[in-house]
């Protein structure tokens, strides 16, 4: 026997409205026959941690409380690895925009070297 609660109406919902790529879509079409957890086990879309998470959650009723505990996990990891990442294009970025300014200032003083070149004293 399955092992959980039936999936709530509105993850049925948000999954068939959001469902984009096939994966999602196979999820969506079988969390309506299955639990959730086994459905998106099938799938294969997400990673062992958030499939762990939703099968606690199914068997303690607390799905909710799981999927807030995963979204604010994952919200963590998006966000300090878009630190990471600026840290790295921060030094590329800096030297990109000291070339482009020396190519303006290369290009508004030569003509003025040229001009200055050509009078005579």
């Amino acid at each position: 026997t399955l092992v959980g609660t039936p999936p709530p109406s509105w993850l049925v919902l948000s999954l068939s409205l959001r469902a984009s790529s096939p994966c999602a879509r196979s999820a969506a079409s079988k969390i309506r026959s299955q639990f959730s957890s086994q459905a998106f086990q099938n799938a294969r879309l997400f990673p062992p941690l958030v499939l762990r998470m939703i099968r606690v959650g199914e068997s303690t009723g607390g799905l909710d409380t799981s999927l807030l505990n995963v979204s604010y996990f994952y919200n963590r990891d998006v966000k300090e690895q878009m630190s990471k990442l600026q840290e790295m294009i921060q030094p590329i970025l800096t030297v990109v925009l000291g070339g482009v300014l020396i190519g303006i200032l290369v290009t508004v003083f030569n003509p003025m070297y040229d001009v200055i070149a050509k009078i005579k004293f």
